[in-house]
């Protein structure tokens, strides 16, 4: 996630859901990514995504999350998939380029 060094960090994504007494029932799901850089540092959170939607059959849970290298900068990023199904990344690097470090995708997966 850092251009400065060569050692890998490690990534992990939490995801909680809460089914919400709302007319009609809605979904709170909150992921977090936390990173131990270089592996050896202690878990700290990274990006943290809150989506509130209706609990139906349009909108998907979010759960899933992907690592890479998402953006025009050198170095890594992070990427999920909200309740519309669009991409939501992350990349801090991002801002070494002028740009903004959250981005969304333009189309829904």
């Amino acid at each position: 996630m850092d251009p400065d060094d060569n050692i890998d960090d490690i990534l992990k994504l939490s995801r909680t859901d809460v089914l919400l007494n709302t007319s009609p029932p809605s979904w709170r799901t909150t992921l977090i990514w936390y990173r131990s850089k270089n592996g050896r540092g202690p878990w700290t959170e990274f990006k943290k995504y809150t989506f509130t939607y209706p609990a139906d059959w349009e909108h998907v849970r979010p759960g899933y999350g992907y690592a890479g290298r998402f953006g025009a900068a050198p170095g890594g990023g992070v990427m999920i998939i909200d309740p519309n199904r669009r991409g939501q990344f992350f990349s801090p690097a991002e801002t070494r380029v002028g740009a903004n470090p959250n981005w969304s995708s333009l189309f829904a997966y």
